[in-house]
């Protein structure tokens, strides 16, 4: 219990032991709710930096498919319309079966009201 030598310097016993012990327990519970948010924050960062590396090979993925509709286009395999249509269709689809279920909560499906 010797942890407040700061206090002790001003003289006197004008502290009891409960007193010394919740402040000594105080400042361990800060000092370990400091250390969780160093651990939250790092782990922050690298949700970001997942998050830029997710985007970077999502654009590169966007120039490939449209290389390679431009070269079924322009080569004649495919016809644009019927490409055209035939991807919106399966985006809807895969939309639709991605899409959260609607809560039971609420009228307009939002978790949150």
């Amino acid at each position: 219990m010797a942890k407040l030598t700061f206090l002790d310097s001003f003289g006197g016993d004008w502290m009891n032991h409960g007193e010394r012990r919740a402040i000594n327990q105080t400042d361990f519970e800060l000092k370990a709710s400091e250390s969780r948010l160093d651990d939250v924050t790092v782990q922050v960062a690298q949700l970001v930096k997942r998050d830029r590396e997710r985007g970077a090979e999502i654009e590169l993925l966007e120039a490939l498919c449209r290389s390679l509709v431009s070269l079924l286009v322009e080569s004649g395999a495919v016809d644009e319309e019927t490409l055209s249509r035939r991807v919106d269709e399966t985006l809807k689809e895969f939309r639709a079966a991605s899409a959260p279920a609607p809560s039971a909560n609420s009228s307009d499906g939002s978790p949150y009201r």
